[in-house]
C-alpha cells in the first residue's frame, strides 16, 4: 500500500508526500530491526542464564567430587606413614595389627574425580561463550577445566606407579587376608592376628626394594591433594563468579 501510495505522489510530482512515504519506510525497517535485535538479545540473555544456572550445578557437584578425592588422598597418605612407623617399630603394629595390613594394602589406591564439564564443553563447542558477559568468569572457567586435564595426564603416570607397586606386593599376604583388610576401617571387625601382622612385616622386610615403595608413595597422595586442592580452591571461586552473575541478571531484569 505504501509503495502504491509513493509511485502516486511521484507521478503527482508530489514530493513531501514522496519524502514523507520514504520516512514511514525508513523508519518502519528501523523499528523492525531494532525490535529484532531487542528479541535476539532477550533470547541471548535466557539462554546465558541458563547455562550460567547449569554450570553452577556442575560446579557444585565438582565441589563434592574433588573434597572426597582430597579426604582419601590425605588417607592413602597417612596408611603410608603408619605402614612406615609399623615396619621400622613392631610394638607399633602389635597394637593394631589389621590397621597396619590395611594401610600397606591399600596405600597406593587412588580416586580421582571427573569433573561435570559437560555444561562448558557445550558451550564453547556451540560458539556460545560470549553469553557469559564476565571476562573474569571466562578465564576461570578456562583455566579450572584446564587445570584438571592436566592433572589428570600426571595421573596417568601415577596409575602405572601404583600397578606396579602392586606387582612388587603381590604374595605379601594371603587371598584371604587381603579381603579381611579390604574394606577396614578402625574399630571394624577384622581376622588378622598379630602373628599374621608380624609374619607379613617380616616378608616385606625382606623383600628388596618393597619398603622403599611406602614414602614414594606418600609424597604422591600429597602431591594429589595438593593438585586437587587447588582445583578445590578455583572451583569456590567459580561458585562465587557465577553467583555474582546471576544476581546481576536478576538486577537487569527490574
Amino acid at each position: 500500500m505504501i509503495i502504491r501510495k509513493l509511485a502516486a505522489a511521484m507521478r503527482e510530482q508530489n514530493w513531501s508526500t514522496v519524502v514523507l512515504e520514504i520516512l514511514i519506510v525508513v523508519v518502519g525497517i528501523y523499528v523492525g530491526l531494532q525490535v529484532d535485535g531487542w528479541n535476539e538479545a532477550r533470547k541471548d540473555k535466557a539462554k546465558g542464564r541458563i547455562y550460567l544456572e547449569r554450570l553452577n550445578r556442575d560446579i557444585e557437584r565438582d565441589a563434592g567430587l574433588l573434597s572426597q578425592s582430597i579426604q582419601a588422598a590425605d588417607n592413602r597418605a597417612a596408611d603410608a606413614v603408619l605402614a612406615m612407623s609399623g615396619l621400622e617399630d613392631p610394638t607399633l603394629l602389635k597394637a593394631d595389627p589389621c590397621q597396619f595390613l590395611a594401610s600397606i594394602g591399600r596405600v597406593s589406591q587412588s580416586f580421582f574425580p571427573v569433573l561435570y564439564s559437560h555444561t562448558f564443553t557445550e558451550i564453547v563447542s556451540s560458539g556460545h561463550l560470549e553469553l557469559i558477559r564476565s571476562d573474569g568468569l571466562k578465564d576461570e572457567l578456562g583455566q579450572y577445566y584446564t587445570a584438571h586435564e592436566s592433572a589428570e595426564q600426571w595421573m596417568d603416570s601415577y596409575r602405572q606407579i601404583n600397578l606396579d607397586y602392586a606387582k612388587a606386593f603381590a604374595g605379601v599376604i594371603s587371598r584371604s587376608q587381603l579381603k579381611s583388610v579390604a574394606s577396614f576401617e578402625g574399630g571394624d571387625q577384622c581376622q588378622i592376628d598379630i602373628v599374621q601382622a608380624m609374619e607379613a612385616r617380616q616378608r616385606i622386610l625382606d623383600r628388596e626394594g618393597l619398603s622403599d615403595w611406602l614414602p614414594r608413595l606418600e609424597i604422591r597422595q600429597e602431591r594429589l591433594s595438593q593438585r586437587l586442592q587447588r582445583s578445590l580452591a578455583t572451583n569456590e571461586l567459580l561458585q562465587d563468579l557465577i553467583s555474582t552473575e546471576l544476581r546481576r541478571f536478576g538486577s537487569d531484569s527490574h
